[in-house]
């Protein structure tokens, strides 16, 4: 109960009426719709065609997963959420896995992204039998089951020791961690754990990637399939910047805490939740491969998808 009322002076009333509630609770679903179609779209598309079955798209299979568990449940249980005034109705259980999964899917979603930068690097920079080496089945396996089990550890731990709970916050009426002390040390845990060695090792890939190709593209022709593939480098660094974009502004507000307006939390979680939408558009409209698969998918010319899987619905 302490942490609740020092949550509670710390930032006020979030909402003024109800009306609030609802356009917050609006943005919710339609982010919801978007994003559980198009991410459902990334996980058929490198299903249904072996083509898009390299080491970089099973990264991006598990940050579309990632992104499919967040708009499929995370944010309808927090649209009930939001509109709840008072209290969530029971049963209690959904709420605590839709807060439990907020933290899990944008923490593995960051990993994924650092780990598509450290790809693209080793990709463009190095020789085939490093890359090969360096990202053979069973090491992206392993790093792909990383990516989970880093932020699993960083919830559950935290959890058992009572640094936090999971559970509905009446104050900002989200389904999602609630410091049991007078300091929401939690907050920090995952922003440590989740931001700074992430970004950096993204930034650090991108850069040395541009640079690199800057510096070649100088002195000799590039090839075919390299153009390919820094055209795909390119549309992971949009996605990576969109991510930034939709990030910073949760970041902020999980280190500023008790200093931000009390309207910034939730403005800020909206436009987090937005990016779970955004990087299948992103392939769709710039991916090479993934807009023929798309295309196909959608219009139903399942023959007609590159190196198509045989599968019994695929007529």
């Amino acid at each position: 109960m302490d942490s609740l009322d020092n949550s509670s002076v710390c930032r006020g009333e979030v909402y003024t009426s109800y009306s609030e509630r609802q356009v917050f609770a609006a943005i919710f679903g339609i982010i919801s719709v978007v994003g559980t179609v198009d991410n459902a779209l990334v996980i058929a598309a490198v299903i249904l065609s072996r083509k898009l079955r390299n080491a970089t798209n099973m990264f991006v299979l598990n940050l579309s997963i990632a992104d499919f568990l967040t708009c499929i449940y995370t944010i309808p249980i927090n649209m009930v959420a939001v509109l709840s005034e008072d209290n969530w109705p029971p049963p209690n259980a959904p709420c605590k896995l839709a807060g439990f999964l907020l933290v899990l899917c944008s923490s593995c979603s960051l990993n994924n992204l650092a780990c598509i930068a450290i790809n693209r690097y080793v990709m463009i920079t190095k020789s085939k039998a490093t890359y090969k080496k360096m990202f053979s089945g069973q090491r992206t396996l392993a790093g792909i089951i990383l990516t989970w089990l880093v932020p699993l550890a960083v919830v559950i731990f935290p959890a058992l020791s009572g640094i936090m709970e999971i559970n509905f916050d009446p104050v900002s009426s989200l389904c999602t961690w609630i410091p049991t002390g007078s300091v929401d040390v939690f907050s920090f845990i995952v922003f440590a754990t989740c931001f700074p060695l992430q970004v950096s090792l993204i930034f650090w890939g991108y850069i040395n990637i541009f640079y690199y190709v800057y510096a070649h593209s100088q002195r000799i022709r590039i090839r075919r399939d390299s153009n390919l593939q820094i055209q795909v480098t390119k549309n992971l660094a949009l996605v990576m910047c969109f991510f930034m974009l939709c990030m910073t502004p949760l970041s902020v507000g999980l280190l500023l805490s008790c200093s931000e307006p009390v309207w910034f939390l939730q403005a800020a979680v909206a436009i987090f939740l937005a990016n779970s939408c955004l990087n299948p558009l992103i392939y769709a409209a710039k991916h090479p491969n993934f807009r023929v698969v798309f295309c196909c998918i959608i219009r139903g010319k399942w023959k007609d998808i590159p190196e198509r899987v045989s599968c019994g619905f695929c007529l």
